[in-house]
């Protein structure tokens, strides 16, 4: 399974905020987050773990 990762940093004078995309070939979305910088996941634990699922789920046998 091909996926698409995109991340995308915005920042204003007094707000950061994070968009991160899973999204496969047929433009199904897998995952979707929206991180503030109140909230924000430096590791990218969450979406790491939902890569991994994906990864498994549609390894070839």
């Amino acid at each position: 399974m091909n996926l698409r990762i995109f991340s995308q940093l915005r920042m204003s004078k007094d707000h950061q905020s994070v968009t991160n995309l899973i999204i496969d070939p047929d433009g199904k979305i897998h995952f979707f987050s929206l991180l503030d910088t109140k909230g924000f996941d430096a590791k990218f634990f969450t979406l790491t773990a939902r890569l991994d699922e994906l990864i498994l789920k549609h390894k070839p046998n």
